[in-house]
């Protein structure tokens, strides 16, 4: 009973691992988007931004340029105007390729 409980574990872990890369490999295929915006929320935790009152995953690769120069996530404040270029990967879940600072005095368009 203990062996095939283990073994049935093992094959969902497979599984779910397999998924997760089949989801990862997805997301690199999927085009590039761009918006630009105002970031409202960070949660450094859970690496995600609400920019725009969308939900954001920030990916450890994620290029950051502020002020002109490399940054990293964690450099991002909300209120901060900037760029996003980002992978739909599904109806709610959208990945961050790359994020840019616009000049504070810059002025977004429809605002």
């Amino acid at each position: 009973m203990k062996l095939r409980l283990t073994k049935t574990l093992i094959a969902l872990l497979l599984a779910s691992a397999s998924s997760l890369v089949i989801a990862a490999n997805i997301a690199a295929f999927a085009p590039e988007k761009q918006m630009e915006g105002t970031i409202q929320a960070l949660d450094f935790g859970a690496n995600t931004l609400i920019f725009e009152g969308l939900r954001f995953q920030v990916l450890p690769e994620v290029e950051v340029e502020i002020r002109g120069s490399h940054g990293a996530f964690t450099m991002l404040r909300s209120g901060m105007k900037a760029v996003l270029t980002y992978r739909v990967v599904s109806g709610t879940e959208r990945h961050i390729v790359r994020v840019v600072q616009l000049p504070d005095n810059y002025r977004l368009e429809g605002a």
